[in-house]
């Protein structure tokens, strides 16, 4: 096991802060994808850091590693540099600016004449957002910040900062496989309470993975530079093949792995915000990919889930029947 630890350094603040955000539907497998790319030389996994100020901060759930985020001295450091001190910051404040970015129905205002320009004064209203990312690159001395939210909005937001720029991997998985997911009861470890994953029936979910990837399409394809489309299912098949290309997109390709084999990797302890369950998975893990949606998905299920995503099914290469 290899423990990640903070390198004290403070960097030119002009020079903006590299971010790769993923985005996407949920259960997609970026938790796990945020966790390798964490484990890299120069890399920070933040898990959902849009969610740090009502997850984190406000109902102080566990960090990555395995403590209250109030009592975790990596985030006490982070926002001492930033903020000086978690006292300091108005959770409340942040949340209610941010909730636009929960709702894909927000989207078309990019469409109207005044648009872009609402976005900007979103973006110049949350000066937070700015003041983490670049607290915690001066802490950690990262070239990389890795944010799994995978909210499109939200990333839209992020590109619009000054002090950010932000590369977009657009992980796309089947969406069967994520209704099955989807509809499991997972335990979201918790010190004080017993909480679950947020669960979707096959139609929402379907729907919701349409209009996810509909919008990250729309916001970020036409700016190759700086999108990228990733299957999860060639991620879990060459999850090594995948992450090198990653590497290469974002020009980071001298980056250490920790890839023991070619589906092997050793993680160490992470301080991610708040994300699926499997960001607390640490050592020796192999990777490979989950198809077992495809014998206990229920016959009705896979056939809401076919009918609600035909054609974009079609269209990201993925079969109707199985």
């Amino acid at each position: 096991m290899t423990l990640m630890l903070p390198c004290f350094a403070i960097l030119n603040p002009m020079k903006k802060v590299k971010v790769l955000n993923i985005t996407g539907w949920g259960r997609s497998g970026s938790t796990v994808l945020g966790s390798i790319l964490g484990n890299h030389q120069d890399f920070f996994f933040g898990g959902e850091l849009r969610n740090i100020w009502k997850q984190s901060l406000l109902n102080n759930r566990l960090c990555g590693c395995g403590v209250p985020f109030k009592e975790c001295s990596f985030w006490k450091k982070i926002f001492d540099n930033g903020f000086g001190g978690i006292d300091n910051v108005d959770p409340d404040q942040i949340v209610k600016k941010l909730k636009f970015s929960y709702y894909s129905r927000f989207a078309p205002m990019k469409l109207l004449p005044f648009g872009e320009k609402y976005f900007r004064a979103c973006a110049v209203s949350l000066p937070e957002i700015e003041k983490l990312f670049l607290s915690i690159r001066e802490i950690t001395n990262c070239k990389v910040i890795v944010d799994t939210t995978k909210s499109p909005l939200y990333g839209y937001l992020l590109s619009l900062m000054d002090n950010l720029d932000v590369y977009v991997i657009h992980l796309i998985r089947d969406p069967r496989g994520i209704a099955y997911s989807r509809k499991k009861k997972i335990l979201q470890p918790d010190k004080e309470k017993v909480i679950y994953l947020e669960r979707f029936n096959s139609f929402d979910s379907s729907f919701k993975w349409n209009m996810r990837n509909l919008l990250s399409e729309c916001l970020w394809k036409k700016n190759k530079d700086k999108y990228l489309m990733i299957k999860y299912e060639d991620f879990a098949s060459e999850p090594k093949a995948v992450v090198n290309k990653i590497l290469d997109f974002i020009s980071e390709s001298r980056a250490l792995t920790p890839f023991i084999s070619s589906n092997e990797i050793e993680l160490g302890i992470n301080h991610s915000a708040w994300g699926n369950p499997s960001r607390f998975k640490i050592g020796k893990v192999e990777l490979k990919i989950d198809n077992e949606w495809k014998n206990k998905l229920n016959t009705f299920d896979k056939f809401i889930s076919t009918v609600c995503t035909f054609p974009l099914l079609l269209k990201y290469g993925y079969k109707v029947n199985y």
